[in-house]
């Protein structure tokens, strides 16, 4: 930049994907898994796995009543449904605009003390991460939420600047646009109850794979 900061890096990303769709009349199911690293990719049996499973799920076509019950999102569920609009309401340029619901919460408890979340671009060979963001500052985990608490917003130089705080290591840029905050890895706390579990402790409810 202009006052002599330079930073590069190289990466190879390495990626495997197993797809599929099941027709049955006028029933369509989609099914598949992904799988990327900036390490090469030589174990297909968690992918195959996770492809499997959804099969297995949705083998039978049930009738669907109108009623409360329970719901259990997969980690691919979450990522359709929660984890778009949990960047943007973290973004810190969202949030200098007044747009974000969480903007004037830091500090605050709002979600349940189970869920922690964070942004991590430091993570090894995960094709996110990287020495710095596009601004050229290092990036690093950021927690976002603790314990249901608001902790963190994502900033890149401007948004913190306007902010009066720093950079999160967090700007992201194209060659034809400027830089501005985007999230590297938002990553899930463990909870206490495994995935099979939380399916046999219900007798009727909803297993959220994907959304449209």
């Amino acid at each position: 930049n202009s006052n002599g900061g330079e930073a590069g890096y190289r990466k190879s990303v390495y990626s495997l994907a197993i797809e599929g769709v099941l027709v049955r009349g006028t029933d369509m199911l989609f099914v598949g898994d992904h799988e990327s690293s900036c390490h090469p990719v030589l174990d297909v049996s968690n992918v195959a796995q996770s492809t499997l499973e959804q099969l297995e799920r949705a083998k039978d076509v049930a009738p669907l009543v109108s009623g409360n019950m329970p719901v259990i999102f997969t980690p691919h569920g979450v990522a359709s449904a929660l984890i778009a609009p949990l960047a943007i309401a973290f973004n810190g340029k969202t949030v200098l605009r007044g747009a974000s619901p969480l903007g004037h919460r830091k500090g605050e408890q709002v979600f349940a003390p189970e869920l922690s979340i964070w942004d991590d671009g430091t993570i090894p060979f995960r094709p996110t991460s990287a020495i710095c963001d596009d601004e050229g500052i290092p990036t690093r985990s950021t927690p976002l939420v603790e314990n249901g608490i608001v902790m963190n917003f994502l900033y890149d130089l401007q948004t913190a600047g306007q902010a009066g705080t720093q950079s999160t290591g967090n700007a992201s840029r194209s060659l034809g646009s400027l830089p501005s905050p985007s999230t590297n890895a938002i990553i899930i706390g463990d909870g206490k109850t495994s995935f099979a579990d939380m399916l046999a402790g219900i007798k009727e409810g909803l297993v959220i794979e994907q959304l449209m």
